[in-house]
């Protein structure tokens, strides 16, 4: 919810965002006067945004990727945590932000959903000796319980 009020800020009060179904976290519709200030926000903010037909679609730029990799908490009682903990601070894998996305679009998709393939992918970032980011997309996961 934090990257969800920290995109909103951005926006015109008349505008909410959804989750987007697609590649990027959020979707919103806004007046074509209002979209140079409002992606000039976002940008500043950390985030990446395009318009396309109208629609304005926002993801988590890299910075905010990395922020997320870069909290690495020792007090989470939580054995996958502590296991993908040690991977913090190696590269992040093809398809860990797309996971980040997924796991923080948490109406979208069952917890169970976002473990399964967060498994998958811890297993494949082992093989690749990347997988910096796995530890926030199990933080995220635990939060949501």
């Amino acid at each position: 919810m934090e990257l969800y009020n920290r995109a909103q800020t951005c926006l015109p009060s008349y505008a909410r965002l959804k989750f987007d179904r697609g590649e990027g976290m959020f979707i919103t519709r806004l007046n074509p006067e209002d979209v140079p200030v409002a992606v000039k926000k976002l940008v500043k903010n950390g985030f990446l945004a395009t318009v396309k037909n109208e629609m304005l679609t926002v993801a988590p730029s890299y910075a905010i990727i990395e922020e997320a990799a870069a909290q690495n908490l020792s007090d989470v009682d939580d054995h996958l945590y502590k296991s993908l903990s040690i991977l913090a601070g190696r590269d992040i894998c093809e398809g860990e932000r797309s996971l980040f996305i997924a796991a923080c679009k948490w109406p979208l998709y069952s917890t169970e959903a976002i473990e399964k393939q967060l498994r998958r992918q811890a297993a494949v970032c082992m093989r690749n000796k990347c997988g910096g980011l796995l530890h926030a997309i199990r933080l995220i996961i635990l939060t949501r319980r």
